[in-house]
């Protein structure tokens, strides 16, 4: 079985998260990552914690770096189906705090259903990744707190995990909150 998925020509940080729809990745380096989306500036998540249907963009970006979380930011191209922030927030604001059986993805991947018609047959963020990266969606892939030893010719490898493993951390983050 192959390790990961290899995400090639990572960038370093530039402005463009500021106009681009932008799926990232928090915590790349772990098994499983965080996946949250970018959209007009805006930040949108579910955690365990909490649900974020439009908090700033800025500030998670500026927390990320000054936590040097390992981050991948992939700049996407315009959505095909006119979608505006409130609609992304709607998306979003559709769900609680991820309880058992819940992952992350699932807003993310609601959001990719009706502004880019992407419904992935894998699951997991590679099944997302692999139709966005076939559907030419993907305009560019940007970092935060890599270090060049932890690039390969610009290169990562974003391991395989299972859902096994999603469910496991979310329980585990669900008992350590209580």
């Amino acid at each position: 079985m192959d390790e990961g998925l290899v995400i090639a020509q990572i960038g370093s940080l530039s402005e463009a998260w500021k106009t681009n729809p932008v799926l990232i990745i928090q915590h790349a380096d772990k098994q499983p990552p965080h996946i949250a989306l970018g959209f007009a500036g805006r930040y949108f998540s579910v955690s365990v914690k909490k649900v974020e249907a439009g908090s700033e963009l800025s500030s998670r970006i500026n927390s990320l770096q000054k936590l040097n979380v390992l981050s991948l930011l992939f700049m996407l191209c315009d959505p095909l189906h006119e979608i505006l922030t409130p609609d992304v927030s709607a998306v979003f604001s559709a769900y609680k705090p991820l309880q058992p059986g819940e992952t992350c993805l699932a807003p993310v991947l609601d959001f990719f259903r009706i502004a880019y018609s992407i419904s992935p047959a894998k699951p997991l963020v590679f099944g997302l990744l692999e139709e966005l990266y076939a559907s030419k969606c993907v305009a560019s892939v940007e970092q935060i707190g890599f270090s060049d030893e932890s690039l390969v010719n610009g290169s990562f490898v974003l391991k395989y995990y299972t859902c096994e493993v999603v469910q496991e951390r979310i329980e585990a983050l669900i008992n350590k909150k209580s």
